[in-house]
């Protein structure tokens, strides 16, 4: 278990004790006061690496299913815990309440979607020729959801931050693996950096904040060390510069099948502290050269905003 792995357990562990929202019924089985039925697990490939989820329903025989993955640094347990996620959960349950005290016909009930929140590790980035990523798409996800006894008729990919990317990247391989058959994708605050983190000077800035720091105001070095970040965590994740920009989401938009893409909905801060509005408008203006089905949306705010109202109306529209 590696260090990362590790504190990701201990913060789960931690949680789940102190957390007023949410009761452990036994090992693996949890209810939250949303009425939800959580199921949390894992399944181990021979690789040895550990693919864990927690499967959140809030009513029974849901024919869609939300594939959650989380941003960076965060576990299958975002879900639960982000305020973000929080607010569309709460959505749903007053939905579901609503429907029930006006005994709505059945019709016109909207099919609350089970979620399937998904987690490798801490700093988890998918990758087309990754093999984690692959097994995710060609066996592990249809493996949970037969552990799990689901049998969704739509399947929506949704992700936040990294977690946006991540789930590009693994919508973009069901083209290759249509096991997964995917109708939707929501990539909120996606981690789509445009700045070459190999060139020696990029992201807007001159990275001086440690010889030069008394020039500044705080807003700029806050920036300075952000963009720092973001550039130290590509280098590290990308060997080369090849590499990153083969995995990039606008470079593997250019060759996206129009006719098997899921329809997508990109909403982002139009002030994002990574500067990742601008990779979401690049992103955009592929889709809609390749003519590809999407919405997009700029809010006001920094990273990691989202318009969870859009995102429910998206995910809820038949």
């Amino acid at each position: 278990m590696t260090p990362w792995n590790l504190i990701g357990v201990l913060s789960t562990s931690l949680f789940v004790t102190i957390s007023p929202e949410i009761k452990k019924i036994s090992d693996h089985q949890y209810k939250t006061n949303l009425d939800e039925a959580i199921t949390c697990d894992f399944e181990r490939l021979e690789s040895g690496t550990s693919i864990k989820y927690c499967l959140s329903q809030m009513k029974e025989n849901s024919k869609r299913l939300v594939y959650f993955f989380p941003g960076i640094l965060h576990s299958e347990y975002a879900w639960i815990y982000q305020r973000k996620n929080r607010k569309l959960r709460e959505k749903w349950h007053q939905i579901l309440n609503q429907d029930l005290k006006n005994s709505l016909k059945k019709n016109d009930v909207p099919d609350i979607p089970d979620v399937l929140a998904v987690s490798v590790d801490p700093f988890f980035i998918a990758q087309q020729d990754d093999q984690v990523s692959q097994s995710l798409v060609k066996e592990i996800l249809i493996k949970i959801e037969k552990k799990v006894g689901l049998n969704p008729k739509e399947r929506i990919f949704y992700g936040n931050s990294l977690g946006a990317y991540n789930a590009f990247q693994l919508a973009y391989m069901t083209q290759k693996y249509p096991l997964v058959q995917i109708q939707k994708l929501i990539l909120g605050c996606p981690f789509i950096p445009v700045e070459n983190p190999f060139l020696k000077k990029s992201y807007k800035t001159n990275f001086f904040i440690f010889n030069d720091y008394k020039s500044q105001s705080f807003s700029q070095i806050k920036e300075s060390v952000y963009l720092w970040l973001l550039k130290r965590f590509q280098l590290y994740k990308f060997k080369t510069q090849e590499d990153w920009l083969n995995s990039s989401p606008i470079f593997l938009a250019e060759k996206i099948n129009p006719q098997n893409f899921p329809l997508t909905d990109v909403v982002v801060g139009d002030h994002d502290d990574f500067y990742f509005m601008d990779g979401a408008k690049k992103l955009s203006q592929v889709l809609r050269e390749k003519n590809i089905l999407y919405q997009f949306k700029e809010i006001n705010g920094g990273h990691c905003v989202v318009d969870t109202d859009q995102i429910s109306d998206f995910i809820l529209k038949k």
